[in-house]
């Protein structure tokens, strides 16, 4: 009689192996993208680092499309998938594992542990063991080479040899039925088993064990079923899926992503839920999200409400060398709401290293008075395809680019500073539909300044460096059909100004009507003192430290 086979359906890896010494601390050996390491009670968090050690009662937590590898001093090899959490205990051999999968290794002799996850416990025997927590409270596990053992806390036991899974079902209700899978396909779709820079230490007794599966089915020992192992079981049977049944569910996942596109959001704390982030790379992502082309890893939502005072940005997928940098989105489909003073973190990634950061939507809200800070090299993006408003609030990058930006409205802001980097950009462009930017009792400060409006650009108290701020604008440049400012004291540094007709209004500082087409010295527009109109290059008596150059626009 044959048995029948069934390949897996999210078997993703989680197991453990050992018995002599204790297993309460390893060391990481490869972080691949958002892995973190949380220790309880403080809840203090950092990121996960290669050669780091994480010892009981750490957790180790690990993001969308991020996975790690730690090595024991006795050299049992632990593997982290996407989306886990997971500790070792204080003492003895004992593993919890709250959501997520890992793959234990275990060199021969070694010896096992105890598993457990929510509801299950399991002491498990074995030498390379994969197991996934189950949305019920219990988990499965399967053997990839050589023999395995489930031991429940009550004495009963299980033993199962390569390619055998096993349900470990929730409370006391004990195991379900022994299943055969497909090892081979398993194996070849399991990212603990093949996405890592070094081998498995035991891949060659898997491939052997792998071969010899596909004799038994080749010999019709062993009938490949083509079913699909689902997520739960009972005593008597585990539930299937056939591959059309799984497709059509794979498809309903891919439209997770337009479910979350089209769903309100509010963040309280300082993680973005992972199911609400996506990669750029996703065929679904929506193309007419802000910055849709650049952002590495997005949170997408109809209207998202920042509600916290600090968020922890997740790792974006690295990227090769020659490639722009990294970027983390927040993007809403209608309105982004900054609702508290908000600053950005990365898991103790220095500035120089980390992602640029955009915040968007069709429309983009920072409540009065509420400041947002975000320190990269790599950039803060602030933009909206309809008006940006901002009313007293303080927007800062210090280690790089700051950038506003209005799709389709304009920029507004009265009163607070906007902060970029000493050595970076600080660009504002309202580009289309005959727009403006309006400044008013504004403070700005960073390397250099570029302000570009369709309609107007108008500039009323604004200081150009920020109280405190040691930088000045190593150059200024502003383009528009209009240009006015009243009440300010243009630096020193070199300015280009360029207007539609590109010359300075007549009778400047004298509060004549605006002039549309030119640049408008309104009323005590001043530089180093003087009169401003004195420091217009080619302007009747300029003084040969002229800084101001006006041009037309092309």
């Amino acid at each position: 009689m044959k048995k029948p086979i069934l390949a897996s359906l999210c078997l993703v890896p989680t197991a453990l192996t050992l018995q002599a010494a204790d297993l309460t601390e390893s060391t990481f050996t490869q972080v691949i993208n958002s892995v973190s390491v949380v220790t309880p009670g403080t809840q203090q968090t950092q990121k996960a680092e290669v050669n780091g050690i994480v010892k009981a009662p750490q957790l180790v937590r690990t993001g969308p499309n991020s996975r790690a590898e730690l090595l024991a001093k006795d050299q049992t090899l632990t593997r982290v998938g996407a989306n886990t959490l997971f500790s070792f205990e204080p003492k003895g051999r004992h593993i919890n594992l709250q959501q997520g999968s890992v793959l234990f290794h275990s060199p021969p002799g070694r010896g096992g542990g105890t598993i457990k996850t929510g509801g299950a416990a399991a002491a498990v025997l074995g030498t390379t063991i994969m197991i996934v927590a189950t949305p019920n409270g219990g988990f499965k596990g399967v053997v990839l080479e050589g023999k395995g053992r489930f031991t429940l806390p009550s004495g009963g036991s299980r033993d199962l040899k390569a390619g055998q899974l096993l349900f470990v079902l929730p409370g006391v209700q004990g195991f379900g039925p022994t299943l055969n899978i497909n090892l081979a396909k398993m194996v070849e779709g399991s990212g603990l088993v093949q996405g890592y820079a070094s081998a498995l230490p035991s891949i060659a007794k898997v491939e052997s064990a792998v071969a010899a599966q596909a004799n038994a089915i080749s010999s019709g020992k062993l009938e490949d079923t083509g079913l699909l192992v689902g997520n739960t079981a009972t005593k008597e049977e585990v539930a299937v899926i056939d591959q059309s049944t799984f497709e059509a569910a794979v498809k309903e996942n891919k439209s997770q992503l337009e479910q979350s596109w089209d769903k309100d959001i509010e963040i309280r704390a300082e993680i973005l839920p992972s199911d609400r982030l996506f990669g750029r790379s996703d065929e679904n992502y929506p193309k007419r999200s802000l910055w849709a082309d650049k952002v590495t890893l997005s949170m997408l939502g109809e209207d998202i409400k920042l509600n916290t005072h600090s968020v922890f940005l997740p790792e974006p997928l690295s990227v090769v060398e020659g490639e722009s940098a990294p970027m983390i989105g927040i993007i809403a489909q209608q309105t982004l709401s900054i609702e508290e003073d908000l600053d950005f973190y990365t898991w103790q990634t220095p500035p120089n290293r980390r992602p640029g950061l955009a915040l968007g939507g069709d429309e983009l809200k920072v409540r009065n008075n509420k400041d947002l800070r975000y320190n990269s090299a790599n950039g803060l993006f602030v933009g909206a395809r309809k008006s940006i408003s901002i009313k007293g609030s303080q927007i800062e990058n210090r280690s790089g680019t700051l950038v506003l930006k209005s799709e389709n409205g304009s920029i507004k802001q009265e009163g607070g500073t906007l902060v970029a980097g000493a050595h970076a950009s600080l660009d504002l462009s309202a580009l289309k539909n005959n727009e403006k930017i309006e400044l008013s009792n504004v403070s700005l400060a960073g390397g250099s300044l570029n302000i570009q409006a369709e309609d107007k650009v108008q500039l009323s108290n604004v200081n150009f460096t920020r109280s405190g701020y040691s930088s000045q604008f190593g150059s200024i440049s502003m383009a528009a059909k209009t240009i006015v400012f009243s009440d300010v004291s243009l630096p020193v540094q070199p300015m280009l100004l360029k207007t539609r007709e590109g010359a300075l209004a007549p009778n400047p500082n004298k509060q004549t009507a605006v002039m549309n087409g030119y640049v408008n010295f309104y009323r005590d527009v001043t530089v180093r003192g003087e009169p401003a109109q004195l420091y217009v290059k080619g302007q009747p008596g300029a003084r040969e430290s002229a800084n101001i150059t006006i041009e037309k626009l092309k």
